[in-house]
């Protein structure tokens, strides 16, 4: 499980930190609102490999398409 939130809009790029298994250490993703293109900021410490970076990275495309950006969330999967 991960749990993301907005963490600011700087410009053109949407900040989102989340939280690898719902708690622990922050990391932040971005995404950029013209292009779509998404980045690892700052990986969370707790998040080896940085699976969950990229599962909210893809998330954050989704987001884009839709043009919509949600404040809070969580993503699940098994």
């Amino acid at each position: 499980m991960l749990k993301y939130q907005l963490h600011k809009e700087d410009g053109n790029l949407i900040l989102y930190c989340y939280y690898p298994q719902g708690h622990g250490e922050t990391g932040i993703v971005s995404v950029n609102k013209k292009t779509g293109e998404t980045a690892v900021v700052s990986p969370s410490a707790d998040d080896f490999g940085n699976r969950f970076a990229f599962k909210l990275c893809k998330r954050l495309k989704e987001f884009f398409e839709a043009k919509s950006y949600k404040e809070n969330g969580i993503i699940a999967w098994y």
